[in-house]
């Protein structure tokens, strides 16, 4: 037993011994396209202590903040860089990684993120959207035949154009047929599967990629 504790000992300080010697051995992986030349470690990192957020300083500074995306202007309080960033992901690894645990419980998700439902749901993102995701567990949309599409969705600006309307008239050879219900009924055109799959042929223009199509409905429904 006495004979295995001291290999054990021995095999340990040949291992710190080459770790010392060869620095490449300690290399956890390749640097991301955005370190890749970095040649000397210190340029990161402080020797037995690891990454030092006052290294990342060095680099990035962020007192003026006013020409980033909103979404990114909290980077000002030059702090935590390593909760969100970590390299050595590869080549073309994600060097970030956002953790909203750290951000103060009285910002609103959209001091941050912009509404993309205009306002439909109030504020209280939370109760459909988790921090680690967008996606909500379990949705499943309505079916068309619902054609209650206007209590998520608001039909864009161009849709209460009526130039708008003569324009899709004319594409699709629609002549005198009448267009003019309302904007609301977003199901008259639109199927849930996709806002590009519409329920009608499309004009095909020369070296234009063949849309995804659908079975085809009257607008006269």
């Amino acid at each position: 037993m006495k004979l295995l504790y001291i290999a054990a000992i021995l095999a340990s300080a040949a291992l710190w011994f080459w770790l010392f010697q060869y620095e490449g051995a300690a290399q956890p992986g390749s640097l991301s396209t955005f370190h890749v030349e970095f040649k000397e470690c210190e340029l990161c990192h402080v020797p037995w202590r690891g990454v030092s957020q006052a290294q990342c300083l060095e680099c990035h500074e962020f007192s003026d903040v006013s020409d980033m995306r909103r979404e990114l202007r909290f980077h000002q309080a030059e702090d935590k860089c390593l909760q969100c960033h970590r390299e050595h992901q590869g080549l073309h690894g994600s060097i970030a990684r956002m953790d909203h645990t750290m951000l103060s419980g009285r910002l609103q998700c959209t001091d941050c993120h912009t509404d993309i439902h205009e306002g439909l749901f109030g504020s209280r993102c939370r109760e459909c959207h988790a921090i680690e995701t967008w996606d909500v567990p379990g949705y499943r949309h309505s079916p068309r035949e619902r054609k209650n599409c206007h209590r998520c969705h608001k039909a864009p600006y161009s849709h209460h154009d009526k130039e708008f309307w003569k324009k899709i008239k004319s594409a699709h050879g629609m002549g005198s047929q009448d267009l003019s219900f309302p904007v609301l009924e977003c199901w008259r055109c639109h199927v849930t599967t996709s806002w590009q799959n519409l329920l009608m042929s499309h004009p095909l223009g020369e070296g234009r990629a063949k849309p995804r199509r659908t079975r085809r409905y009257s607008l006269q429904q």
